[in-house]
Order: structure tokens, then sequence, then C-alpha cells
């Protein structure tokens, strides 16, 4: 919409890709097919083939309101219940002390971490954890050094107030001298750290998307040319720190295609963790992309400690991780992190490079069934949950067709 491209003699475009597919295998066919297609021909890195490492995001325990003491507890806590990875989230440069200021700026707050972002990442390693880190490079507050300098590099139209979304605007990727200022300044951060694994956030749809970079007949290219400025900083990033993991983000699945997933190994499938809804979300995910593309997070458990299972139940139909205040959780609840990581260590490789089969819609049923399989039928994974309450008993009779017939399977719960 609005779209144009002036093309001078002896100039490329390249339009975008669409992949298409056909099967007379129902809606198990064609996911199958977008499935191996995503693996083999659009999913690359380091990790690809790798394990991911199973995570603890700190945002849920504390959002901003975090000290380096406060996050190296929950660092301890969480390696004595069998993660692997812990990830800082929003809040750790410039005055980020609420998501009104310091998007644009890369300067450490060091009230809440003396040492810095190195500092802090030695001592989770040195637990025996890896360490993570989350950003939103492309976007810039008002509030903020970057902005007080630069104010023409944000996307805007003359004459017009911008809108604001989150408190934020996005910068004119088009811009080669904004590419270079986020490159400099992650460079100079990664170049410092341990880190295995980078959130790259974006929470705000474009909008007055105006560059002053371009004469005002090119101005409805800028849609385009920014996204191939995202594209371009990834695949830096991707050349430049190819043993880091990428978890892309959009408010959660807004970029969730295939032209992120060439780029980042996972995407944070949705801000929306409720095990119900979340199980309708991943269902319509992996119609198209592969469960080793989702991230899947335990999050908020209250007191009950069937209600953790339940969300894990979900969660681990994709790379799994937690996002809760483990310190707080209550014992019988934080007992059981330990065995539900271990027994989605057995399960993971076939949720990760199995074949899945869908046997029960949950927007139609009010539950969902499916089942992932290794190559020949000799292992099954078969989930149901239940998304709606029901005041009758209802059976429900699967087939699982890809079952071995004759075979005799063990549930090895």
């Amino acid at each position: 919409q609005g779209f144009c491209w002036r093309l001078p003699a002896g100039e490329i475009f390249r339009a975008p890709e669409a992949v298409m597919t056909f099967s007379n295998e129902g809606l198990n066919g064609l996911s199958g097919n977008f499935h191996r297609f995503v693996r083999q021909h659009i999913l690359r890195g380091n990790w690809k083939e790798k394990p991911r490492p199973v995570l603890l995001n700190n945002w849920e325990a504390y959002f901003f309101d975090f000290t380096e003491a406060k996050l190296l507890s929950l660092a301890k806590q969480a390696k004595a219940v069998g993660v692997e990875l812990f990830v800082l989230d929003d809040g750790w440069f410039g005055e980020r002390n609420s998501d009104t200021a310091g998007l644009g700026d890369y300067t450490v707050n060091r009230k809440k971490l003396p040492g810095g972002i190195e500092g802090l990442a030695q001592k989770i390693t040195t637990m025996g954890l890896r360490f993570g880190l989350w950003f939103e490079p492309e976007s810039v507050n008002l509030e903020s050094e970057l902005y007080r300098t630069h104010p023409e590099w944000a996307l805007q139209q003359p004459g017009r107030q911008p809108s604001m979304g989150r408190h934020q605007l996005l910068l004119d990727l088009t811009r080669p001298e904004v590419r270079d200022y986020i490159v400099h300044h992650i460079t100079h951060l990664l170049d410092h750290c341990p880190i295995t694994y980078v959130k790259w956030d974006m929470n705000r749809h474009l909008s007055e998307v105006g560059s002053d970079f371009l004469p005002p007949e090119r101005q409805k290219e800028v849609p385009h040319r920014y996204m191939l400025g995202v594209y371009e900083l990834l695949s830096w990033f991707r050349s430049r720190f190819p043993d880091i993991i990428i978890e892309t983000c959009s408010g959660g699945g807004g970029r969730y295609d295939l032209g992120m997933m060439r780029y980042g190994e996972q995407i944070w499938t949705s801000d929306l963790t409720l095990p119900a809804a979340r199980t309708v979300i991943q269902y319509g995910s992996t119609l198209a992309y592969p469960a080793a593309t989702m991230s899947c997070h335990v999050s908020h458990p209250g007191v009950d400690p069937d209600e953790i299972d339940y969300r894990w139940a979900v969660a681990i139909h994709g790379m799994l991780g937690y996002e809760m205040n483990i310190l707080t959780v209550d014992e019988a609840v934080k007992a059981r992190i330990p065995h539900e990581i271990e027994q989605y260590r057995e399960y993971e490789h076939l949720i990760k490079d199995g074949e899945l089969y869908r046997l029960k819609n949950p927007p139609e049923n009010g539950c969902a069934a499916y089942y992932y399989t290794n190559g020949d039928g000799s292992e099954i994974l078969l989930s149901f949950i239940q998304t709606e309450d029901s005041v009758k008993n209802v059976s429900y009779r699967l087939k699982i067709s890809r079952a071995e017939r004759g075979a005799v399977y063990i549930d090895r719960r």
C-alpha cells in the first residue's frame, strides 16, 4: 500500500519472495512441506542443529526495578533448578527506568550495574550459566541522548507531529549513519562480554514513514528501504557474531516470517503466555513454521503446583524458557522445574527436528491434540491440552496414523 520505487536504467530491484506449496494430505501435509523447507533452506547459523539452552528471562521478575544484586540472586537460583542461560531484559542502559526514556542510548546504567554489562556477564558465567541480553536497536525515545543530538535520525514527515507508540519513534534505517551507529555500539558492547544469546526486539508499528535522507519523489520507498536496513543489520550481526543465538521479537510475533528466520534461530512467539491462549497461538504458528522457531516460556506460576505443569505442557512445544521470579514461587513449584527441564531434554529432538501431526484444532474443539514423531515412527510424543472447561466428561479417540502397526509403545512418563 502506497509503495513506489523509482528504478533508473541499469539498476536492479529485488522483489520480496513468496513461497507456495501443495499437498493432497490436508493441513498436516501442507505444514510438513513448509517445516522441511524452513529447516533445510531458511534456518542457518551455528545453533541450527544444536540443542538450545533453556533460559530464564528476568523481565517478569523485576521489570525495570532491578539491581546487580537482585539479578545475581535470581541467576544463582536459576542455576540451582537447572536453567542454562540467564537473560537480562530491558532497563540496563541510559535513564531506562520506565518505557518513556533511554531507547537509542547504549551507555550502561551504572546505578543498577556498577560493573557494567561486562562485569555482570562475567559473574553470571562464573556461576556456570550462559548469559544473554535484550536490545531494541531500531527504536528511540524522545527522552534520550541520541534523540536530543540527532532528532533527524527518526522516521518522521515534515510538518506532522509524530505519533508516539510506547513513547518511542523508529530510527531511520535508510540512513547509513544510523546503521553505523547501531553497529558501532553493539560491537563495542558484545566484544567485551561473554554473550550467548541476544533478544532483538521491536515494539512499534511504522507510522509517519518519512525520511529527509531521501528526496520527496522517493518517499514511498522508505518502508521497503527500512526493512532492507533491518536485514543489513541482522546480516552483519550474523556474520560478526556467528556463535550468538538471535531471538527476534516484535511485541511477540509481529515479525514471525521467513525474512526474519533467515537471521535468527528462533522468534518470540507472543507476549501472551496464558496457556489456553498460547495453545491456539502455537497451533497457528506451526501451520507454516516448525516448532524449532518458536520460543515458548513458562511464566506467572501461581501457588498451585499443578499450574506450572499445565504451563510447561504447553511451553515444551517450542524452545523452552522461563519468565518468573523463582526466588518467590512456592517451593513445590520450584521443585518441579528441574524435572520439567529434564523431561524436555528427553523430548527435545522430537520437538525440534521431528514431524508434527495435528489431531484436534483448539479453536474448534476446545482442546488441542497433536504429536511429534521421528522418521521411522519408533518414538512419538503425544500431547492433549484442554483449553476450555466443560461440564461433561468427554472421551476422545485419537488416531495416531504414524504409529507402527502392531508395535507396542511404552509410556515413559
